[in-house]
């Protein structure tokens, strides 16, 4: 009897042990699956439709395009040797107006601490991240900008376009969701307020988020650069 007792405990104890590395080995193989996926690939190849929403692209000197399975590209640029310009396309799936699409605020932005955002280097005194992980559809974008002098430029059907001597901003799409898109001061210029121009345009049905900043605090910005660049008037 005692023997069968003891037969009976050790084959449970063995499926709990054979269930136990089956659960890990799948926790891993998905952790190592969503890593590949997440994995991001440069190059110096800009998608078309990035290139053509510029009026004089001629002056933007590519620095890299990043390219995963999760996500539309990220392409960065230089400008005039001072300005970062980055460009990234929202998938939507609304045929709404620009002005009723996005929501904005000005205040400062925390960042999700339960939230994992791809690494981010560049020269500038602040860095962009982006969420890893599936890529959402877009229904309704909040933007939440802190800074000084922070404003709308210009908001209407086609374009949404605001500036501010910033210090973070973020990015989602949904109250109570986590940012998809997260900018702050890197550490080492904490404190620092650097100038930096956002633009939404929807143009051929797609939304299009792009991003000027100056290399750092010191850099003077027009705040109609970003415009002139896409659009090419004064406003």
């Amino acid at each position: 009897m005692k023997r069968t007792f003891v037969i009976i405990i050790v084959a449970i104890a063995l499926i709990f042990i054979i269930r136990c590395f089956w659960s890990a080995s799948q926790i891993f193989s998905s952790y190592s699956n969503n890593s590949k996926l997440d994995s991001v690939v440069t190059s110096q190849k800009v998608p078309d439709e990035y290139l053509k929403l510029f009026k004089d692209r001629d002056k933007l000197i590519l620095d890299v395009s990043k390219d995963s399975k999760r996500r539309n590209a990220i392409s960065e640029f230089y400008y005039n040797q001072k300005f970062l310009i980055q460009v990234y396309k929202l998938d939507t799936i609304n045929k709404l107006s620009v002005s009723k699409i996005i929501d904005e605020s000005f205040k400062d932005a925390p960042m999700s601490l339960d939230v994992e955002f791809s690494e981010d280097l560049n020269n500038t005194e602040f860095e962009i991240g982006y969420k890893e992980g599936l890529k959402e559809k877009v229904s309704h974008v909040y933007l939440t900008l802190y800074g000084d002098s922070t404003q709308v430029i210009k908001k209407n059907d086609t374009v949404a376009y605001y500036y501010s001597k910033f210090e973070d901003f973020s990015i989602k799409y949904a109250i109570g969701a986590p940012e998809d898109i997260y900018a702050h001061t890197k550490d080492e210029f904490k404190g620092y307020r650097t100038p930096l121009e956002l633009l939404f345009l929807k143009r051929n049905n797609n939304l299009y988020f792009i991003l000027l900043g100056a290399e750092n605090d010191h850099t003077l910005l027009d705040k109609d650069m970003l415009y002139n660049l896409i659009i090419g008037n004064n406003l």
